[in-house]
């Protein structure tokens, strides 16, 4: 026979803004109770929880996660729900999306950059691995070694540089909304 399980009961004292947010929090999963709103938010965390242990530091993934259930179930994002409690437009929306993709744009030309590099780096290791193990006195395979080397050090200083802009868009950013 299954154990008759205790219900536990919460209480929680709110001053009058947080009541508000919580009524917002409350229309926007659409929860008829207090119980059905405190209900939703601990499964959510949770879900947020298993999604990061799950993907990691993979955040796409897990908002994409959170998207689909929320679409599911006929909620707004968690996004456009912060938009309505803090009576933002959908402009706001917009262009936090669009600084999101630039933001990723430049993110993705970093790793294809690094990738590139570290590719590349491989492959003068090994030529010159070969020329010194086969034939140490080539004189034009260890000229090709230098310029490969110097071509590299062209590339990762390009590399430093997107990257130092990736940081000055997000520092920029960040200190932009602060």
């Amino acid at each position: 026979m299954k154990e008759k399980s205790k219900r536990i009961a919460v209480q929680v004292k709110l001053h009058p803004d947080e009541m508000e947010s919580f009524n917002q929090v409350k229309k926007i999963t659409r929860a008829t109770t207090n119980s059905d709103a405190i209900r939703t938010m601990i499964n959510d965390e949770r879900l947020l929880y298993l999604a990061a242990k799950k993907h990691g530091n993979d955040r796409r993934s897990i908002m994409d996660l959170l998207r689909s259930m929320w679409k599911l179930q006929g909620r707004s994002t968690a996004l456009q729900s912060l938009l309505t409690i803090n009576n933002s437009s959908s402009s706001v929306l917009n262009d936090i999306q669009s600084s999101f993709d630039d933001l990723d744009a430049l993110v993705q030309g970093l790793l294809w950059e690094a990738s590139n590099l570290s590719n590349n780096l491989n492959q003068v290791a090994h030529v010159a691995n070969l020329a010194a193990k086969e034939d140490p006195a080539d004189v034009d395979t260890w000229q090709w070694v230098i310029d490969a080397l110097n071509k590299l050090l062209s590339a990762s200083n390009n590399l430093r540089k997107i990257s130092n802009d990736v940081h000055d868009y997000i520092k920029g950013d960040i200190d932009e909304h602060s």
